[in-house]
């Protein structure tokens, strides 16, 4: 994936290319003021402070999803243990079925990422 270019604009004075890595390092130091404007090659102006260097990684977000659904669903089984053990069963064999089917996705993902 190519490096985006990104330009800045202090106090009406337009600076740049540069590249990503060197805006998130000028963050990190407070080299950039929150209200100066940047932008990605010919995308929109937008304040600093609100500006995304890098994109989402939806696979990252699904993946916490589903370990935060497997906790729910194991905090669920757990409770039902305490008032109804048949219930428990019954829902014990649903969340060894899911923790599998997590375990397998995302080790399929991860096996996608490495070609």
């Amino acid at each position: 994936m190519p490096d985006v270019i990104w330009w800045i604009s202090v106090n009406g004075e337009q600076r740049g290319p540069f590249s990503t890595a060197t805006l998130k390092n000028w963050f990190a130091e407070g080299k950039i003021p929150p209200d100066a404007l940047i932008r990605s090659d010919n995308g929109p102006w937008v304040l600093a402070r609100k500006a995304r260097l890098t994109p989402i990684d939806w696979q990252s977000v699904f993946n916490g999803a589903v370990l935060a659904a497997g906790v729910l669903l194991a905090i669920e089984v757990f409770w039902f243990a305490l008032s109804d053990p048949l219930s428990a069963r019954w829902l014990c064999g649903l969340l060894i079925a899911y923790v599998f089917f997590a375990a397998r996705t995302m080790r399929r993902d991860r096996a996608s990422d490495k070609k």
